[in-house]
């Protein structure tokens, strides 16, 4: 009976009394003689033990929602007892911490955080014992990848890591903010195609061909800068002979119907219609197909239950 109450009580912060007593009826099989009773006062053993915060903190890390499974696993750490456990849930909050960072798109903070935690990495193979290699070798991975995007910013890798964001947001369900990570995807791949042009995302009239001055003229701004539209972006791309930007105009992405209407009618955009999945679906593969990258290999972020 003792042993279900405490099942049932895993998920409550809840503290056990047991009345116990120096004296027994039955030669000490019986009841407590009355008058010689005292209470025994423990904490609830799941919370000391981390066994309800492993399983609820990794459940909430394995859906993207980092910031409640730090939350979790930071609660756990104070109201567990034992030392190594608190060690076990400041390492398990450390790594929800680090890839809320890399979701919010702050790759230094998130590539300190990786460090930090493979210098603590005993504690989670305590956690996660049967595939604790396959996760610190992810780890390593990412921490090399982070180190490679912050060396090479307006490049290939952070369009890719935009996707992936997306893929993530996808998953959540959130296609409005799904989208809005395409969009800017799309818009990032072309100011990387225009700074393999030499050129920077709001180039100068002047630093173009002579032959293309007329045309992009209307488009200068008092500092004879150009302000350059997703679609002028790859228009300019198209008349640099870039075949990025030849690869948009055959694309599906600069026909009238183009998914990306959808998205400029969004309400995270120009409009009030929220998008749905079909719409997300649609923009997805014609954005994967323009940058040339299969969704396989788009940066995926660890699985904890997967490494348990």
């Amino acid at each position: 009976m003792s042993a279900a109450l405490a099942l049932v009580a895993s998920r409550w912060t809840v503290e056990f009394l047991y009345v116990g007593g120096g004296e027994r009826t039955k030669d000490g099989t019986g009841i407590v003689v009355s008058g010689t009773e005292h209470v025994v006062r423990r904490a609830n053993p799941w919370d000391s033990l981390g066994y309800q915060a492993l399983e609820d903190g990794t459940l909430f890390f394995d859906r993207g929602y980092f910031g409640t499974a730090s939350l979790i696993f930071e609660e756990a750490s104070h109201r567990s007892t034992r030392p190594e456990v608190k060690r076990e849930m400041a390492t398990l909050k450390c790594l929800a911490d680090t890839y809320n960072e890399w979701d919010r798109f702050n790759f230094d903070g998130a590539k300190k955080g990786l460090a930090n935690i493979r210098k603590n990495f005993n504690d989670l193979r305590h956690a996660f014992p049967v595939a604790s290699q396959q996760l610190e070798q992810k780890i390593e991975e990412h921490e090399h990848l982070l180190d490679e995007m912050l060396k090479q910013k307006a490049s290939d890798l952070w369009v890719r890591d935009l996707l992936a964001n997306a893929r993530r947001r996808a998953e959540q369900k959130s296609y409005d903010d799904a989208t809005a990570r395409l969009y800017r995807a799309i818009e990032a791949q072309g100011q990387v195609a225009l700074n393999r042009q030499g050129l920077t995302p709001k180039p100068e009239l002047i630093s173009l061909p002579s032959h293309l001055h007329d045309k992009w003229r209307p488009r200068a701004d008092s500092d004879g800068r150009l302000r350059l539209g997703l679609r002028d972006l790859y228009s300019l791309l198209s008349d640099l002979d870039d075949p990025l930007g030849t690869a948009f105009a055959s694309s599906e992405l600069s026909r009238p119907n183009s998914p990306l209407e959808m998205r400029n009618n969004s309400i995270l955009a120009h409009g009030f219609d929220p998008i749905k999945e079909v719409g997300f679906q649609q923009l997805w593969v014609a954005v994967l197909q323009l940058v040339g990258v299969q969704k396989e290999k788009l940066v995926a972020f660890p699985k904890l239950r997967h490494n348990k």
